[in-house]
């Protein structure tokens, strides 16, 4: 039996002359393929959309024209919307392809295109991520530019979103020189203090302070409220994070003096490190060829055990070191 197919051709319309059968296994392959185009432009769609990084910045996410990028596991960003939108003020030079931002507090940040080394205040550290030209946009690692304004950056793997936010507020006297040590501020701290411990191992430091892991949780709210008195001198007692890390100290060296450095070759397990621009206390747990391992107070106001940074990265945003091990 003949009979007539309708299709459009543009903005016409044609009449094919033909057996009806065919006609109908013709119109119902053409819909199975059409069915499977469309199915596939929304999985492609959403495997997309899945793939997207967002960055939030105190609350609100960032707005870019071209989009995060995953390179080498770090999040690559526009270099001028996350300078600027820290208050950097930003300055691209055309002929070395370098950046650099001066911060509100004067804290200067040099970066260049493929290169490994990032300058804050001069000091140069090596990073994992060179900065990179994509469409005609410089992206730079977020980690990096954040904590070297003086952030902290966490990142959500389950929504794929770069987290930035302050630190914990801190002020000189969270850090209170040892001038008059009041130990009746350890009332409300439980924790047992050896202070006749020798010079520990590093493998025996970390074995001191993990074991405080089940009397301080992770996710235990610690905020600036709590205050601790330790035994290193330098300081008499700490607020918030410079507490929690006091605690995971003494409970190492005991009764070992303190003393400060800079050379973050020489970082060891059990060494608090003062970072982000002199605004929060993290202490060493592990270290290996490219990682170190922190604990933590007073970060997102609770305790913290597991952050990772790279031996560059804390070099970057360290500013000095408290250790208790003999020079």
């Amino acid at each position: 039996m003949n009979g007539f197919l309708s299709v459009f051709c543009g903005l016409h319309r044609i009449y094919i002359k033909g057996n009806t059968n065919i006609f109908k296994t013709i119109t119902i392959k053409l819909s199975i393929l059409l069915m499977m185009f469309m199915c596939f432009v929304s999985v492609t769609s959403v495997n997309a959309a899945s793939n997207e990084v967002a960055v939030r910045l105190d609350g609100t996410n960032l707005q870019f024209d071209v989009p995060p990028q995953v390179i080498n596991n770090r999040v690559m960003i526009p270099m001028r919307v996350i300078f600027e939108a820290l208050n950097a003020t930003v300055k691209w030079d055309d002929a070395t392809l370098s950046i650099t931002a001066l911060s509100k507090n004067g804290d200067v940040v040099k970066l260049s295109i493929g290169n490994e080394y990032i300058y804050k205040n001069d000091r140069k550290v090596t990073i994992d991520s060179p900065p990179v030209s994509i469409n005609g946009r410089t992206l730079v690692p977020v980690r990096v530019i954040a904590e070297s304004l003086g952030r902290a950056v966490s990142y959500r793997s389950d929504s794929r979103t770069v987290i930035i936010e302050p630190v914990d507020t801190l002020k000189e006297d969270n850090l209170i020189e040892d001038t008059s040590i009041d130990t009746s501020i350890n009332t409300s701290i439980n924790t047992s203090i050896n202070t006749t411990t020798p010079v520990p191992t590093e493998e025996a430091a970390y074995e001191k302070m993990i074991a405080l892991k089940e009397q301080y949780p992770e996710g235990m709210a610690w905020t600036n409220g709590n205050v601790y008195a330790w035994n290193g001198g330098i300081y008499s007692r700490g607020y918030g994070c410079v507490g929690f890390a006091f605690i995971l100290s003494d409970a190492a060296f005991g009764n070992l003096p303190a003393r400060k450095h800079t050379d973050f070759n020489n970082i060891q397990v059990g060494d608090i490190v003062r970072i982000n621009n002199d605004t929060h206390s993290v202490i060493i747990l592990s270290i290996d060829d490219t990682n170190i391992t922190l604990a933590e107070g007073n970060y997102n106001s609770s305790i913290h055990w597991g952050r990772m940074f790279t031996l560059e990265h804390i070099k970057a945003v360290g500013d000095y070191i408290i250790t208790r091990y003999p020079e």
